[in-house]
Order: C-alpha cells, then sequence, then structure tokens
C-alpha cells in the first residue's frame, strides 16, 4: 500500500484518512492497481496569502501589473514545500492557480 497523507481545510495532518473533513486517496500498488478510494469535499471558502516579500522585485512587479495581489494558501504552501527541498503535488479545481503554484518557485 502506498502512503498518502490527507490534508484538512484547517491544515491538519493523517497518515490514515480518519481526520474528519480530509480528502481521502487510497492508492494501491497491487497486482491490479490504481485508485482504490476517492472521497470528494463540500466547497471551502478561499483563503489567501500576501505576497512573499522576498521575491525578486521584477517577479513582484509583473505579478502586481497582471493583477495578482496575492496567492492563494494552495501557492503560498506549494512555494514553501518547494523552497525546503519537498516534493509535493498541487491538485485543485480547474482555474484556481495551479499553474502559478508550480511555476512559482521557479520563477
Amino acid at each position: 500500500m502506498l502512503e498518502l497523507l490527507a490534508r484538512t481545510a484547517s491544515g491538519e495532518l493523517s497518515r490514515d484518512g480518519t481526520v474528519p473533513g480530509a480528502v481521502v486517496l487510497e492508492l494501491d500498488d497491487a497486482e491490479e492497481g490504481g485508485l482504490v478510494h476517492l472521497e470528494r469535499l463540500p466547497a471551502r471558502r478561499a483563503t489567501t496569502a500576501p505576497l512573499p516579500a522576498d521575491l525578486p522585485d521584477e517577479l513582484l512587479e509583473r505579478l502586481r501589473r497582471d493583477g495578482i495581489e496575492h496567492l492563494w494558501s494552495h501557492q503560498q504552501e506549494a512555494l514553501e514545500l518547494a523552497r525546503d527541498g519537498r516534493h509535493l503535488v498541487l491538485a485543485t479545481g480547474t482555474a484556481s492557480g495551479k499553474s502559478l503554484g508550480y511555476q512559482l518557485p521557479a520563477l
């Protein structure tokens, strides 16, 4: 069985999927393989984070020129994890800012 962490809306982690409100995915790498469980949660209010002040001035200027005054919380968390050298998977809904979430650490 592959281990997959689940995160609640409050940020609490669960290694076994028992935390209420967590998005739970179980992956099975046995002979058949594939996804064996998926739990969908209702929509919740988006949260934002300020643009990191330590981004290069040119990048901050470009983001603001393009109308980006803050990051979504998942973008900020992706940036922090990447800066810490951690591996991550960013899986959010359509048009939720995944592209910036993975491009920002590279930029």
